[in-house]
């Protein structure tokens, strides 16, 4: 029995030594714990429904309920895919940004032999856990919050606008507001005023309205482009007058759009 007993110990030595020689496998760290916090305060005690980097979601409707403690973590949930989390709770969301890999953990002869939890990067609050991740709070500000909500500015180069129509883009005050995936544009100042709505695609968005532009209501506006909410950047096209609501100031018998290519961070 010892010498079987034995032999089976320098089985498992030898699987051990010959993984280590070859290397752990590189996998997606699994984070575990994390806190939930809206403008530098905790959710406590709040019903949220997580959204997986695949799409995949928990704590949905007819999904098993996930709610924050009385210190505003989210406990014993696995954070097993590397990406961007959202969090939604009524009222709120927050992007949680797990970065970078771990070793997968792995088995010999009943021993764990290896194992690492890298943290998060939550997008709008501070955790006080050393290794469950990071938030932060409030919008605007340049520099980056983590947040895509909060007022921004922009700087503009001219990408068409054959009827000679003034850019006055980058005199608007832009506000964003972001909630679940769902994005509203406000723009005024300049000779311009109008709210745009859509969507989000990761970071990318695409945004529409009707408004007014230098004095002309009625026009219709396009905006596409993407945000870098750790920078707490944009960038990306804004048109006015896709409608053919401008004036045809060229005689070409089309009204042509003003398009204009931004960038811009938050804050001014």
């Amino acid at each position: 029995m010892k010498k079987l007993s034995s032999g089976l110990m320098a089985g498992a030595m030898a699987v051990l030594i010959t993984s280590l020689l070859l290397g752990p496998t590189a996998v997606y760290a699994v984070v575990k714990d994390f806190q939930v916090v809206s403008n530098g305060v905790p959710v406590r005690s709040t019903s949220v429904t997580l959204t997986a980097p695949s799409g995949k979601t928990y704590g949905g409707p007819g999904q098993q309920q996930i709610k924050t403690d009385e210190d505003g973590k989210v406990v014993g949930f696995n954070f097993d895919e590397e990406g961007d989390w959202r969090v939604n709770w009524e009222g709120g969301s927050m992007l949680l940004v797990q970065r970078g890999a771990g070793w997968q953990p792995w088995a010999v002869g009943g021993v764990l032999a290896a194992t690492t939890v890298l943290a998060i990067d939550a997008a709008d609050g501070n955790n006080d856990d050393g290794d469950s991740g990071s938030s932060g709070g409030g919008s605007g500000g340049g520099g980056g919050t983590g947040m895509i909500s909060g007022d921004y500015f922009m700087s503009t180069s001219l990408v068409s606008n054959p009827d000679g129509h003034p850019n006055n883009f980058e005199n608007c005050d832009y506000s964003v507001t972001e909630s679940g995936g769902s994005l509203t544009i406000a723009c005024s100042g300049g000779g311009i005023d109008v709210t745009m709505s859509g969507s989000l695609s990761g970071n990318n968005f695409t945004a529409t309205g009707t408004g007014t532009y230098q004095g002309f209501s009625g026009t219709e506006f396009q905006m596409s482009g993407s945000f870098d909410p750790m920078a707490g950047t944009w960038n990306g096209n804004i048109a006015a007058g896709t409608n053919g609501s401008l004036p045809d100031t060229d005689m070409s018998g089309t009204s042509e759009p003003i398009e204009v290519a931004f960038t811009g961070s938050q804050g001014g």
